[in-house]
């Protein structure tokens, strides 16, 4: 069933882009009221929805080319040596720690004070309510197989450039195979990550695009998240996380499924790397394998079951007449999402070689 997207998403205090036109003023206006009007209003609004979600996002890229320069030039005015820099970092403990305050820092607190220079409303965009009844826990098990079946792609999609001649790397370095190391490793790649991304994708970017519809809204908070993670090996995979992530957003209401599902796949990347230094090879694959088989049984009847409800595999669109083919176009045209765009497919070339 089609639902006004103004009950929906604007009945905590956002403003929708509907209000100029269903109101006219006088009936002397209302030749005001046509259907270019309309769309050129509405191509104003997604606009400066673009240019809301654009500049956090851009605001990531550059911290993401200058850190570094910006960690040494105020590491280099307190005295500090650089050599003393590269051995705090060769630390994982230490490692975890800084990616703990980077995540915090740009996520929340970046993508927060963009949104409130734009005039967004936070508690507006965010959906920390609960989850509609009857779907936490099948829409968890749904997303968490969704990301089984997306990370056994991706690991498909790395031979990709291989089978080109062509080496692409991101690469790591091997973790301290220690208790603390392990734990800090969850907190900084697993838990962190799962409130903090969730927050500012599912939440405020998701939040802000909602109003013009949930399908529109789902596809291009999926492109985005999938350009953020900034290599060529997991834009494919995140970008099909974001679709599942969004739809579970839409469905359940609320972004505490979201977050749990990112944290469960996130943790297996965690545990599965360190049982690889642990445990035999063999061992390893066999629980790989058994793991993964049974949460991908285990979502594929919660999804026959729940894509059985009215609704479940429907998205509203709104009712403003206008297509999607032209809100995405509007949208990927601005140039805050142009420049985003350009620079994360750049930055994600440095990986070859």
């Amino acid at each position: 069933m089609i639902q006004n997207n103004e009950q929906n998403y604007f009945e905590n205090g956002q403003q929708s882009p509907f209000n100029d036109f269903t109101q006219p003023a006088s009936p002397f206006n209302g030749f005001l009221n046509t259907e270019r009007n309309i769309e050129f209003e509405y191509k104003k609004k997604i606009k400066a929805a673009a240019a809301c979600v654009g500049a956090p996002i851009l605001l990531l890229v550059i911290f993401s080319v200058f850190w570094k320069n910006a960690l040494f030039f105020i590491t280099d005015s307190c005295g500090i040596s650089r050599k003393t820099v590269s051995d705090f970092f060769a630390s994982t403990v230490n490692q975890n720690f800084f990616s703990v305050l980077i995540s915090s820092f740009l996520f929340v607190f970046v993508f927060s004070v963009c949104m409130k220079a734009f005039g967004k409303k936070i508690s507006a965009l965010v959906a920390f309510g609960r989850a509609k009844k009857g779907t936490f826990f099948p829409l968890v098990l749904i997303g968490t197989a969704f990301c089984m079946f997306a990370n056994y792609l991706n690991l498909e999609f790395e031979s990709f450039f291989e089978s080109f001649g062509t080496k692409y790397s991101v690469g790591s370095s091997k973790p301290e195979i220690t208790i603390l190391s392990f734990v800090t490793t969850v907190i900084a790649t697993a838990v962190i990550p799962a409130f903090t991304e969730e927050y500012a994708c599912r939440g405020l970017i998701m939040g802000t695009l909602l109003p013009y519809g949930e399908g529109f809204a789902l596809l291009a908070s999926a492109v985005l998240f999938g350009l953020m993670h900034g290599n060529f090996e997991q834009i494919p995979f995140a970008f099909l996380v974001g679709i599942i992530l969004g739809y579970i957003r839409i469905k359940s209401g609320s972004m505490w499924p979201c977050i749990l599902v990112h944290m469960l796949n996130n943790l297996f990347s965690v545990v599965a790397e360190f049982s690889g230094y642990i445990l035999p090879n063999e061992t390893r694959n066999f629980l790989y394998f058994l793991i993964m088989v049974s949460i991908l049984l285990a979502g594929t009847v919660c999804s026959f079951v729940f894509t059985q409800k009215d609704g479940a595999l429907s998205l509203d669109n709104g009712s403003s007449g206008i297509g999607e083919a032209k809100k995405f176009r509007w949208f990927f045209i601005s140039p805050f999402i142009i420049i985003a765009i350009i620079s994360y497919i750049g930055l994600s070339f440095k990986y070859f070689g």
